[in-house]
């Protein structure tokens, strides 16, 4: 999101970025975007923070008076399309998760209120053949663009003796209790080897209590976020991702243009093969399999020589997910939504 809206300003418009639980802005964002900050109480009662938060984007769009919505995962998603209802105002959506995930009655819910949005934006195919065919009409696929700066290790400096992986630390979906148990099937093999995870979140007691558990408080090593992240894991022997269900997660992408050999699970809906040749620029395993997993990772680390020729060409990654293609991408599919909407609305 930040991508499209700094992009977005460059091309000209006038972008407003609205945030309605948290202010803080993590990633860059350029000068000359409004953010739009939503404060209201925030309730204990589910329901009702809900029903407070669609109020409050509501005056939010109509001080605003955008030609155009655009919104990001799940919740505000819904959020948006709600708010907006009535006020002759197109919304697009895009699905960043997986969406074979929800289930139950909250499944049927959501999609009686995905089917009011005027666009739908997917990561994948995959993705979008998950609803029906009516917003798969009126959808697009467009992946994630490489957004870091291009960088190139020095192919001469030696690997380091560490496997990485970058993700949130939440076992549901990133699955590092996995990626500790295929681990332990070959650290005894590997002694100097170290696996080191970077980043934060809710499970990271539950995550160190595991690596108790396997007795490999030496090897395993929770290295908290890297401000640095190019810098920090450069010259890793392997990437290694562990998801059960992903998007395109931009820690692989990276990962892949920054040259590092990669594992990554199957995971649904099916992300990880638009970015891995399996055998060619990395390797895919099934999901919650850690003979899988810890195979895949033993070859990389017996066969460096293939491992530097995966590497080579999971650079190629860079070509196919240039930014100036996807944004022209985003750029056609907005002017399309907002053709076929004619609505009357005043510009910002």
């Amino acid at each position: 999101m930040a991508f499209l809206a700094n992009n977005l300003l460059i091309a000209g418009h006038d972008v407003n970025l609205i945030t309605y639980e948290n202010d803080q802005i993590m990633q860059k964002v350029l000068f000359g975007i409004h953010h739009f900050k939503i404060h209201h109480v925030i309730s204990s009662a589910y329901g009702i923070r809900r029903l407070l938060q669609i109020s409050s984007m509501r005056k939010a769009i109509k001080t605003i008076k955008p030609d155009i919505i655009i919104s990001f995962l799940t919740y505000p998603n819904m959020i948006s399309i709600i708010a907006s209802l009535g006020l002759q105002i197109p919304v697009i959506i895009s699905e960043r998760g997986d969406p074979y995930s929800t289930k139950g009655w909250f499944y049927s819910f959501k999609d009686l209120i995905y089917r009011l949005a005027d666009g739908y934006v997917f990561q994948s195919e995959e993705a979008m053949k998950f609803y029906n065919s009516k917003i798969q009409n009126k959808a697009t696929v467009i992946p994630n663009p490489v957004t870091i700066k291009i960088l190139t290790r020095d192919v001469k400096t030696p690997r380091d003796n560490i496997i990485v992986n970058v993700a949130r630390l939440e076992l549901k979906q990133k699955r590092q209790d996995l990626l500790i148990k295929a681990f332990s099937m070959i650290a005894s093999k590997y002694p100097t080897t170290k696996l080191i995870m970077f980043g934060d979140g809710e499970d990271e007691q539950t995550i160190n209590k595991i690596i108790l558990q396997y007795r490999l408080e030496n090897q395993v090593i929770l290295a908290g976020v890297s401000m640095n992240i190019f810098e920090s894991i450069k010259n890793a022997r392997l990437f290694v991702l562990s998801s059960d269900y992903e998007g395109i997660p931009n820690a692989l992408i990276e990962a892949l243009s920054f040259g590092l050999p990669c594992i990554s699970t199957d995971y649904s809906p099916g992300g990880a093969k638009n970015l891995i040749n399996n055998n060619k620029n990395g390797i895919l395993v099934k999901i919650d399999s850690a003979e899988e997993l810890s195979a895949a990772m033993e070859y990389i680390l017996c066969n460096p020589m293939i491992a530097e020729c995966m590497g080579q060409n999971a650079l190629k990654i860079i070509d196919n997910l240039d930014p100036e293609i996807i944004m022209e991408k985003w750029q056609e599919y907005i002017n399309f939504i907002i053709q076929k909407n004619p609505k009357t609305v005043t510009k910002c």
